[in-house]
């Protein structure tokens, strides 16, 4: 009798609210409280992504575009209205107004003002820098947005003498020789080192997007619908390059310096008349450039070269190396 009154004590004693019991399904609880909403953050952002996407997309559009505080004017009268070229989401026009020679960006997309207004915002920081040179040499000018009464339209100055990369290497179709493209991947690489300390990634360092100015062989990094702020997810990618896209783009992971670098190396193998997708120059490129574009081109963001200035250092320790002191070397097209 005295044990069974003892052992009916005992479980009283595990059952008080000082008892393990109590104490244990306490423990319990407070994790549950401290994991549960967790988990469910976890699920709705599993869940959800596709319309928290898109969300953040149009906020960060809007971000972009509510600094620039000039005003939307009506298109004025345009004579020779000539086709420059069209792209995944805007047709190119060169047209004339009174004296002046401007590209117009015509948007075939419905919904494409803030793209065209963030555009403009973002090149308006590039070379709204009073005293910097490189703001003048690699972008486009732009000359304001103007309305046909149904969509928006942006303007940029007419800078002659520019090919697109496509252009060049059609007029080249063996590719360029190893000093034209040191050079250019230098330059473009400047450009870049210039854009990454504003805040900016490109996002789409594409042959499309490279003009090239034959003479002087400087370029002209364009079509700025795809920049975002650096380690921002990027919202746009032409739909044939793909394939050129680092792996951060595909899982959806940020944007970072590496990945305009990796960009701009596979769009200097496509120059040199190699083949991009897998990232191999040609056998008689200079053995150091076909190693350092490799760098460029790793698979994790990591491992890639992140700070395009030290890079561009590099490459014109590497063009004077190869082709000796810097001199004026014609870029002959056929």
């Amino acid at each position: 009798m005295n044990g069974r009154l003892a052992d009916l004590q005992q479980i009283i004693d595990w059952l008080a609210p000082d008892g393990p019991v109590v104490a244990s399904w306490q423990a319990l609880l407070s994790v549950v409280r401290v994991v549960l909403p967790l988990l469910v953050l976890a699920w709705l952002m599993a869940h959800a992504e596709p319309w928290l996407d898109r969300w953040l997309c149009r906020m960060r559009v809007a971000r972009s575009s509510s600094g620039s505080t000039k005003p939307i004017r009506p298109l004025p009268q345009l004579f020779h209205l000539d086709e420059i070229a069209n792209g995944d989401l805007c047709d190119v026009r060169l047209a004339q107004l009174g004296h002046g020679t401007f590209v117009l960006k015509i948007p075939r997309i419905e919904g494409a003002d803030a793209l065209l207004r963030k555009e403009q915002r973002v090149l308006e920081e590039l070379t709204n820098t009073s005293g910097h040179n490189l703001s003048c040499r690699y972008f486009p000018q732009p000359a304001g947005l103007f309305s046909d009464g149904r969509r928006l339209v942006g303007a940029f100055r007419w800078q002659p003498g520019l090919l697109t990369a496509e252009q060049v290497l059609a007029q080249r179709p063996q590719g360029l020789e190893g000093q034209d493209l040191v050079w250019i991947f230098h330059r473009i690489l400047e450009a870049l080192a210039y854009v990454h300390r504003r805040g900016w990634v490109h996002g789409a360092v594409l042959p499309p997007h490279l003009l090239l100015h034959v003479k002087s062989h400087h370029p002209v990094l364009i079509d700025w619908i795809h920049a975002e702020r650096i380690h921002s997810r990027l919202r746009l990618a032409p739909e044939r390059f793909q394939a050129w896209y680092p792996p951060e783009c595909h899982s959806r992971g940020p944007a970072t310096p590496a990945t305009d670098i990796y960009l701009a190396a596979k769009t200097t193998v496509y120059l040199a008349g190699g083949e991009p997708v897998s990232g191999r120059l040609p056998r008689h490129m200079p053995m150091e450039l076909q190693q350092l574009i490799g760098r460029c081109l790793g698979e994790l963001a990591a491992a890639r070269p992140r700070d395009a200035g030290e890079l561009g250092a590099e490459v014109n320790i590497l063009l004077k190396r190869l082709y000796g002191a810097p001199h004026f070397h014609e870029l002959v097209l056929t």
